[in-house]
Order: structure tokens, then sequence, then C-alpha cells
């Protein structure tokens, strides 16, 4: 996974609109192409021809086109085309232009797309191709991205070194990632559990003490409760 953005979090508090995981770049900073191309090959060797992307140099000999940079999908090409034979660091895709989340390039820090899909293997395919999965759990090396969407898969699968959160508003606290090296861009307001050992779950999950709303679990408590209780005979 790629570790750079250009506004870097903080460990309590929200990220930049513009740090997204595409480094802040827009499908307008993008050069204007004057031809329209119908097949992706043509139109990925016309952004590489104007330095747009790159091939990637450790490319494997395989049936994909591995690529470096932002692919952005705009109008420049023919839509509803299967891009999932494109490996890529990050890609944004105009609206309209691929049919369904299946033909989305696959990247390795994440795409901007109105596409969505609740399904966690779907997702990690084309949000974070360089993840490892064993034994049900993804494994990112670096820094795994949430972006801000409305509908998220459940990412409690997810163990990264280190997650950034763009997601706005309560975050359910059982369906985030683990991170070893903590949360970024999380606020105490903005997580949310019902459990009663919500602050045990948050510490386990990664995050630190000045992030989490939930009161420490008190080891006597559940024991002066049973003892008080009105139904319990003492004596």
């Amino acid at each position: 996974m790629v570790e750079k953005d250009f506004n870097i979090p903080s460990r309590n508090g929200g990220i930049g609109q513009n740090s997204q995981h595409l480094n802040g770049q827009t499908s307008s900073d993008v050069q204007p192409l004057t031809t329209f191309f119908y097949t992706k090959e043509e139109y990925i060797k016309s952004l590489i021809d104007t330095q747009q992307i790159r091939y990637h140099h450790l490319a494997k000999h395989d049936d994909q086109i591995h690529l470096k940079g932002c692919l952005v999908i705009n109008n420049n090409v023919m839509s509803k085309l299967d891009w999932s034979d494109v490996i890529v660091d990050s890609a944004i895709v105009e609206k309209g232009l691929i049919s369904c989340y299946k033909y989305l390039p696959k990247t390795r820090c994440g795409i901007k797309t109105e596409l969505k899909t609740c399904n966690i293997d779907e997702y990690m395919q084309h949000q974070a191709i360089d993840a490892v999965k064993t034994n049900g759990i993804y494994l990112v090396k670096g820094i795994f991205r949430i972006p801000d969407i409305d509908v998220l898969p459940d990412f409690s699968s997810v163990v990264a070194d280190k997650v950034y959160c763009y997601k706005k508003g309560k975050i359910d606290l059982l369906k985030l990632p683990t991170a070893h090296q903590g949360f970024y861009g999380i606020s105490p307001e903005n997580l949310e559990c019902h459990q009663e050992d919500a602050f045990k779950i948050a510490r386990k999950k990664g995050f630190s003490k000045q992030q989490i709303p939930f009161s420490p679990e008190n080891p006597f408590k559940k024991f002066f409760q049973n003892w008080l209780s009105p139904t319990k005979s003492h004596g």
C-alpha cells in the first residue's frame, strides 16, 4: 500500500477531503485528450504517451495490465468496458462509465467511484489488491483507507498497519478493521457500539484511549450489580 497522503490525518481528528486515497487528484487534473478511444488499450497508451500514467516496471508477465499512477476513466474512452484486468495505484471513474463493480480496475490504494458493494472480497480486490488473505483475514501492509461513502462492507476481517478513515458521522466499531499502529481521522464522537465491552473491543482494534468514548470495563461492576440485585438473597 502507498504510504503517501498530501494531508496526514490526526490520530484523534478528521482528514481533509482532498487528502483521500487518490492523493488529492481529481479528473480535472488530467490533461485533456482530443481523441476518443474505443478500447482501453488505446486509451492507456495515450495516457502513457502523455506521461499521465506509466507502466509498472515490476509488472508480472500475466494477463493483467500493470500501471503506476492514477488512472482517470472519463468521456475520452468508450463506456461500459471491462477494466478488471487493469492493476494501478489508484483510479477515478466518472459517473456512468463502468456498469458494475466487478468491471472496475483493481487498485493498490483505492478508487473514487459511484459504484458500491457490500461484499468484502469484491471490495478488497478492487480497492486493496495487494492485501493478502489468510484464514479469512485480509492482511494489509501499510495504510488501509476507509472512504467517505454511505455504503461500506464489513471491514472486521481486515488487519492493517494503519487505518485512515475519511468516513464522516457515526461508525460502527464492530465493523471497523484492526490497526496495529493506530487509527487516524476518527474522533470519540464518531465511534458507536452497544456492546458492554465496547472499550475492550476498541482497544483490541487499535484505538488509543483518547479516541474511545466508552468507559473502561470495571472488573468489579458485575460483582456489585449481582450482589445488590433485589432478586438475590444475601443471608
